[in-house]
């Protein structure tokens, strides 16, 4: 009980916190609306949209590095301050961005700058919530980052809106204005939570067991790290495969006009949002694997309805459910790790699973694009491996579950 004394001390509503921090990831979410810029971007430069879209592979495939910086300034208790400068970064990003004449220059300003905006941010936020909510880690996971989802939601069309009236470079600039103002505005809102100094193993008060604290070169030794890495990976592929391509796949595919694939977008971020926040309560319920396992057999049905159904009901079945599937994994991954691997270093640690987020993250979307291009716009083959990858993860969830059990049978 120790943990939520210091938090009772703290003199701050947590819940302002949470959603300041929410704030904060809405306009980080605007990264992942990178399929209603990349076409017209290519464009305007003269460049193939997979060579645009290796900025967006950047961003989020360097996600591990910044996680794992990030991780161990929040772990140390300086959450607010990287939340700060964070967004400072990802509102400069986008700035420069819409001045690239170059593509290094995009790889640079949209790639990395962004990448580091984004996942400094997004990991101070996640880390900084959770430890004000020791009691409810799947729901404050869950509802802190729907920001990614809603900011997808609300930006995608309202880039899709400046692009027609300004031109896509204005629009990076005007993009970066915004961010700056509404995460100046959060970023005064958030406090930091208490750190444990106690370098002793913690109760977790959820469980009422023993937490082991495993700091990342204890972790890396452990079989359940390599599969937990994994889960993300198999988790999150056929996420980046709609949320990298949306649009395209909407245009191509189904026969629908920019604005409208837009507006697809928009729902399968909304659809993101509900699912963190569905399948991250329903995990403090059923157990965080179980829910996992759920999630991957949904993964699966979606594919197959955009595999299948060639009809844009199939696409909207498709998006609904993948975009639902894709934010149960962001929000079941952060208290997963934890659960496995304990709190006291959970910001460095998460940094180290992400692993398994940066290796979809560069293999879905450049994959899928090539898919794209080489079949004249027809992404079937994309799904039947989104598929398969599913099933494996389903496996892999599986065995994490024989694995826990087995720990947990031993210790009696």
């Amino acid at each position: 009980m120790e943990q939520t004394k210091d938090i009772a001390k703290v003199k701050v509503n947590r819940w302002v916190v949470l959603f300041a921090s929410v704030g904060i990831i809405i306009c980080q979410g605007g990264i992942y609306a990178f399929s209603v810029f990349s076409t017209p971007l290519a464009a305007a430069n003269g460049w193939s949209v997979p060579d645009v879209m290796i900025a967006f592979t950047i961003a989020v495939g360097i996600s591990p590095l910044p996680i794992i910086i990030g991780g161990r300034i929040s772990d140390n208790g300086k959450s607010r301050e990287l939340i700060l400068f964070s967004s400072l970064l990802l509102a400069a990003s986008f700035a420069l961005a819409g001045l690239s004449t170059q593509l290094w220059q995009l790889y640079i300003t949209y790639g990395l700058m962004g990448g580091f905006g984004l996942n400094l941010g997004y990991i101070a936020c996640v880390n900084n919530s959770q430890r004000f909510f020791p009691d409810k880690r799947g729901l404050c996971s869950g509802i802190v980052i729907t920001g990614i989802g809603a900011g997808t939601m609300i930006f995608a069309p309202l880039g899709s809106w400046l692009i027609e009236q300004g031109g896509v470079r204005n629009t990076f600039i005007q993009l970066g204005a915004i961010f700056l103002v509404f995460s100046l505005i959060c970023s005064a809102l958030i406090k930091n939570a208490p750190i444990e100094d106690s370098t002793a193993d913690s109760v977790d008060e959820a469980t009422a067991t023993v937490e082991v604290n495993y700091d990342w070169k204890g972790m890396i030794k452990t079989l359940r790290f390599y599969i937990v890495a994994l889960l993300y990976a198999t988790g999150c592929f056929s996420g980046l495969v709609i949320s990298s391509n949306a649009a395209d796949i909407g245009q191509n595919m189904f026969d629908l006009t920019p604005m409208v694939a837009a507006t697809f977008v928009s729902l399968y971020a909304m659809s993101n949002c509900i699912g963190r926040v569905i399948w991250g309560a329903l995990s403090d319920k059923l157990t965080r694997i179980n829910t996992f396992m759920l999630v991957f057999f949904f993964i699966a049905l979606s594919l197959m309805s955009l595999a299948f159904i060639k009809a844009t009901v199939g696409f909207g079945i498709g998006l609904i459910g993948l975009g639902l599937c894709e934010g149960g994994v962001a929000a079941l991954m952060s208290p997963l790790t934890i659960e496995n691997f304990g709190s006291k270093y959970q910001g460095v640690n998460y940094g180290f699973v992400f692993l398994g987020f940066s290796i979809a993250a560069f293999v879905a979307p450049r994959l899928t694009a090539f898919i794209g291009q080489a079949n004249s716009g027809d992404f079937t083959s994309a799904f039947i491996a989104g598929i398969v990858v599913a099933v494996i993860g389903f496996g892999l969830a599986f065995s994490l579950k024989q694995i826990n059990k087995k720990l947990e049978d031993d210790k009696k």
